[in-house]
């Protein structure tokens, strides 16, 4: 019998097998292989699709034209080989085919998405394909029975019309006044509103996210959010028949997925689940490795980074709760080691809109597991980065960064802006060699108090520093009482 056939089966054609034998030879028989992938033999259609598949991991330059290419055929009588040759692409190259898709007509691309979900593959750029994950940490706490004691209360909307108006309302004008200051993150403008098709589109897309959970349900309100860390989608939540506004943070992967970073992802995931029952560090309902690292999360309309500046009452009363909150994380032996704007939530969707919103520490402990893969940059504003993440010389990462990262993040605070200018070119000299602009100069109704509570916090050794955190505390809660007493 010829290579070229097997029992019961009709001849696949020698070019499709010479492209298998030497994938290297195959772009310049890409249109062959792609009109062979709809032949009439069941055997060709598989032995296309395999050649494909290979000349598109030989040659990565040729992924783009195949996945255009065979988006071209796939209609509702579109073999069922291509739609299986695109999962394929969806799970091994899901940038290069979400690329494609998302420059589709938004009909054409809803289209090619449904079709490509009847096998469960086409949500390219979270990759929601995988089995169920064995190590998969779930939260005790229950969506909906927060504590008496906890102030968060959250509202859900069942027309799924409020896609959290206060925040980005709030963002824009805060932006505006503080020349974008802290507000690196690209919103996902390119789907601003959301058709009852992109809503459907999107429940397709969580399917598998909700299998690996232990939500009964979970429904996309809003449109995907591109934060740095990972795409947000705003969901509602269903557990034991209680309804609960959701964020579901689906993790940007690092090239280098290798298995130490999955174990780091775990630890740190672990570890902020651990601590997350304090008023002051945002809650984690589930989270999960498969099919992409993933985390269901309290949902929070607002950062810090979205926010302009606070009076001199709120912003004491904003860095007390972060200090708490920070010191809380200590004591068990955790540290962030991101704490930045971007990193402190607010609910931003109280009953009472008289309520405060006590801030939130967000990404606990992710910096950890990822700062080893990426360019730390890219999770970590480097205008509140500690010296020793830009050099040795100032000592390791630990419960000091977070000391001065926080004295950072309540300079934010007190002043609306950050400590540096927005020249990233000159900033690690400014980090390592300068101290910002005193806060009373930037808002002279500043006590000197607080430029000496964070010229110490900030300081570039860390012996200058204060020792912990709750010393740190002592001194906010000094400088408040200070103030009520100068009221009265």
């Amino acid at each position: 019998m010829s290579p070229a056939e097997h029992e019961g089966g009709a001849p696949v054609p020698s070019p499709v097998l010479d492209v298998i034998r030497d994938p290297a030879q195959g772009e310049s028989r890409l249109p062959y292989l792609l009109s062979e992938i709809e032949s009439e033999s069941v055997e060709t259609r598989l032995a296309a699709s395999c050649a494909l598949c290979l000349v598109a991991e030989a040659n990565p330059t040729m992924r783009d034209y195949v996945v255009r290419r065979l988006i071209d055929r796939l209609d509702d009588d579109a073999p069922t080989e291509i739609v299986h040759t695109l999962d394929y692409f969806a799970a091994e190259y899901p940038h290069e085919i979400d690329d494609v898709l998302v420059d589709l007509e938004e009909e054409a691309e809803v289209r090619a998405r449904r079709r490509m979900f009847r096998t469960g593959g086409g949500f390219a750029r979270s990759d929601y394909v995988g089995p169920l994950d064995p190590d998969r940490r779930v939260r005790g706490r229950v969506p909906g029975r927060e504590e008496a004691s906890d102030p968060r209360r959250t509202y859900t909307d069942e027309d799924g019309e409020n896609e959290a108006a206060e925040g980005d309302e709030d963002s824009t004008e805060a932006s505006a006044e503080d020349e974008s200051d802290d507000d690196r993150d690209r919103e996902d403008v390119s789907d601003g509103t959301l058709t009852p098709r992109r809503v459907a589109e999107l429940g397709e897309r969580l399917s598998r996210v909700i299998a690996n959970s232990t939500f009964e349900s979970l429904d996309v309100l809003a449109a995907r959010r591109q934060r740095r860390c990972a795409d947000v989608y705003r969901t509602l939540g269903t557990i034991d028949g209680e309804e609960q506004a959701i964020g579901l943070n689906v993790f940007h992967l690092p090239d280098a997925n290798d298995q130490a970073f999955v174990d780091d992802f775990r630890k740190w995931m672990t570890a902020w689940a651990d601590v997350d029952d304090h008023p002051n560090v945002h809650t984690v309902y589930d989270w999960g490795w498969h099919p992409r690292p993933w985390a269901a999360v309290e949902f929070a309309g607002l950062r810090l980074a979205d926010r302009g500046r606070f009076s001199v009452e709120e912003a004491l009363w904003n860095a007390r709760k972060l200090a708490d909150g920070v010191s809380s994380l200590h004591r068990q032996g955790i540290t962030h080691g991101g704490l930045d704007p971007s990193n402190v939530a607010y609910v931003g969707n109280a009953l009472d809109e008289d309520e405060q919103q006590p801030p939130l520490l967000t990404n606990v402990g992710l910096m950890h597991a990822f700062r080893w893969y990426v360019d730390p940059a890219e999770y970590l504003d480097p205008r509140y980065a500690a010296p020793e993440y830009f050099d040795r010389r100032f000592g390791t990462v630990d419960h000091l960064t977070d000391v001065y990262q926080l004295g950072m993040v309540l300079y934010r605070l007190f002043t609306g802006r950050s400590p540096y200018a927005d020249q990233l070119e000159t900033i690690r000299d400014h980090v390592l060699g300068r101290h910002p602009t005193p806060p009373s100069q930037v808002e002279p109704e500043l006590p000197p108090s607080v430029d000496q509570l964070v010229a110490k916090a900030t300081a570039k050794q860390k012996l200058a520093r204060y020792e912990t955190v709750d010393q740190l505390q002592q001194e906010l809660c000094s400088i408040e009482a200070g103030i009520r007493s100068d009221g009265e």
